[in-house]
């Protein structure tokens, strides 16, 4: 004989997610992020195959579905209502069998960012073979050949963007792909629109809330003061160096493309200190010993500050740095001039403004 069950519904502001996985057994966990940190909002434990999750949803977002202590999450952008999905243990991505039509957004921009991936993972590769000698030029032209990429994939996924002003997967990937390389007018003009058209989605009030932190380190602005421990313990300021042209350079011991950078800076610094040039090397690295050998082994031979707070580094937060490197050019008067100014282009700029 047949029988009749009762279907769970959603309730208002929230969502549903029913699942099936073949197996496993044991638990299943939502998790969501919050505050840079992914927390466990739910779990279910999995019976015949079969889970429910359940989460506060006012706006699409996206969650993270855990089996037990795997270090598999399978990403799904959700959104109010029920959700079905089935996981497969064996594969990196889950299937969505009903609702999210958000889901769906964001696997057709995550194409988007695809074949440039695939073009990165092939240019890094040369970084692993043994017929290629890696030097300084080697590595600036590897360097190039990135950024390249990295700017082509930008005005892709930012296309795809503007053609979905109104979509909180593309809020979400503005923040997730393209705050990284965004100048400050452009970031504005996403927390702008996104403010018109979704002002409740939390990708949005991200962006809002790191417009108003740029705002302050915006080109033509004061360059937001500072103050931090050198190697010896001595506390240095950026307003100490008032009269100089100062290159404020966000970097760590730890990150590859700082430190294959740093040849093009001690060459720049090297030909224009003596004009009035100054770099103020902010770390964020978390150990001394780290740290001073990296400026030892590179030669970095300017100022250098950090607290040791990793990316809790306070000058970090006062500017937003959310990647580096990252470098903000300051003046004479203490005015901000520009952002991210490299090799070529930072020398151009030091050439025109120093006596």
């Amino acid at each position: 004989m047949g029988s009749c069950t009762q279907q769970q519904t959603a309730e208002p502001g929230s969502t549903l997610i029913s699942g099936k996985v073949a197996g496993v057994e044991g638990k299943v966990y939502l998790l969501m992020e919050r505050d840079h940190d992914l927390v466990k909002v739910d779990s279910s434990g999995i019976s015949r195959g079969k889970f429910t999750l359940n989460a506060e949803m006012p706006s699409p977002e996206v969650v993270f579905i855990q089996l037990n202590s795997s270090d598999n999450l399978y990403r799904l952008f959700a959104e109010e209502g029920n959700i079905e999905i089935e996981v497969d243990p064996m594969q990196d991505d889950l299937q969505i069998v009903y609702g999210s039509a958000a889901d769906q957004s964001m696997r057709e921009a995550m194409e988007v960012l695809k074949p440039y991936d695939e073009e990165l993972n092939h240019l890094f590769e040369l970084f692993k073979n043994p017929k290629i000698t890696l030097n300084a030029e080697v590595n600036d032209s590897i360097s190039r050949l990135a950024d390249d990429i990295y700017a082509r994939q930008f005005e892709a996924l930012n296309s795809w963007v503007m053609a979905h002003g109104s979509d909180p997967v593309a809020a979400y990937m503005v923040n997730k792909h393209l705050i990284y390389e965004a100048d400050y007018d452009q970031l504005h003009a996403w927390a702008e629109m996104f403010g018109r058209s979704i002002p409740d989605s939390r990708y949005t009030q991200m962006l809002t809330e790191r417009d108003g932190i740029l705002m302050q380190s915006k080109v033509g602005s004061p360059a937001p003061d500072f103050m931090l421990p050198d190697a010896d313990g001595n506390p240095v300021s950026l307003s100490s160096l008032r009269g100089q042209v100062v290159l404020i350079d966000f970097w760590a011991s730890w990150c590859g493309p700082c430190r294959r950078e740093n040849p093009n800076v001690v060459k720049t610094y090297r030909e224009f200190h003596d004009r009035g040039f100054e770099i103020l090397g902010v770390s964020f690295d978390n150990g001394r010993d780290a740290w001073l050998g990296a400026v030892a082994e590179d030669s970095l031979s300017w100022i250098h500050v950090s607290d040791l707070k990793g990316w809790q580094n306070s000058a970090g937060q006062l500017y937003g740095i959310i990647s580096i490197p990252h470098t903000v050019l300051v003046d004479t008067n203490g005015i901000v001039l520009a952002h991210n100014l490299r090799g070529e282009d930072l020398r151009a700029k030091l050439e025109e403004i120093l006596p």
